[in-house]
């Protein structure tokens, strides 16, 4: 998994790179920039790209799931005193979806795309119980207990995100997005619902097989040409719907919550227009102007 994630970030430089040599166009007045009016060269133009406002995308990525601390607990009795924790961990898994992208042919200072994806993500943790015995006379440690348990979840899911772009080059653009999510877990390992060694008497909890959630994902675009991109992106939780657990983006699993992360990169392109199709012809100047207010104003 270690060399998976470094292959990740290895790919990002090639791209970087990569993108340093591609061609640009420039748009004549901006009317026809449709991401950022204060650029030369926006992202896109419905109006002037030979892309569609819409096209295919899909991203691979890691997940890990990060934990509550837990405070040491106690027990006090006449003649001894027992302190013991619940010490959970994360643990690295996989992420992939694929779906299509739709950019919104009117303008919008806000909302400027949507996209949807089916994929598949694994999310995994472990729990340690570690407990000391002492004497409260001479306090003398008369024993220790030790138990550990982990988990490993996969999930089938739909997602669906509403983006927001903020150009700040010709090539690059900061990439927002809320979306919901519905996920159900299609696998669990065998050593799941297995506990070694000690523990308290509790009633461990195991989160339920189906998942829908909020959540926030933000992205690092960078244009590689003409209706191709490249984002590197990070995906947090913002609220469980179901389960519910007081509206916790997180996973409940034996003593502990874990809250999953994905970290991955989209790559995503646009389908090229028809290029059969004819061009407007334009007797004047002013009638190309006429033409692309009338484009945004759709």
């Amino acid at each position: 998994m270690k060399k998976f994630v470094l292959l990740l970030v290895l790919s990002l430089f090639i791209a970087a790179a990569h993108a340093q040599k591609r061609g640009q166009y420039k748009y004549k007045n901006q009317r026809n920039q449709h991401f950022s009016k204060r650029m030369d060269s926006p992202i896109y133009s419905v109006s002037q790209s030979p892309c569609k406002p819409w096209g295919l995308h899909m991203s691979l990525g890691a997940t890990y799931t990060f934990t509550d601390l837990n405070p040491d607990e106690f027990s006090s009795g006449a003649d001894t005193a027992t302190t013991f924790k619940h010490d959970p961990a994360g643990r690295l898994g996989y992420y992939f979806d694929i779906g299509l992208l739709h950019i919104f042919k009117k303008r919008n200072p806000i909302v400027h795309y949507f996209d949807w994806a089916v994929g598949i993500k694994h999310f995994a943790g472990q729990e340690e119980f570690k407990g000391e015995v002492r004497d409260n006379i001479n306090d003398n440690v008369l024993g220790s207990q030790y138990g550990k348990g982990k988990w490993d979840n996969g999930y089938v899911f739909i997602r669906a995100n509403i983006h927001n772009v903020i150009q700040i080059g010709k090539w690059n653009f900061i990439d927002n997005s809320i979306g919901v999510n519905a996920d159900y877990q299609i696998y669990e390992y065998k050593h799941n619902r297995q506990w070694e060694g000690d523990n308290i008497e509790t009633a461990p909890h195991f989160q339920e097989k189906f998942v829908a959630s909020l959540h926030y994902r933000f992205g690092f675009g960078i244009k590689l040409k003409e209706g191709m991109f490249l984002v590197p992106f990070a995906k947090i939780p913002l609220m469980n719907f179901y389960e519910w657990n007081q509206g916790k983006p997180t996973i409940r699993w034996f003593d502990s919550w874990y809250m999953p992360i994905v970290v991955g990169v989209k790559f995503a392109i646009l389908w090229k227009k028809d290029p059969n199709d004819c061009p407007p012809v334009y007797t004047n100047p002013g009638d190309q102007n006429k033409s692309d207010q009338f484009q945004q104003q759709k």
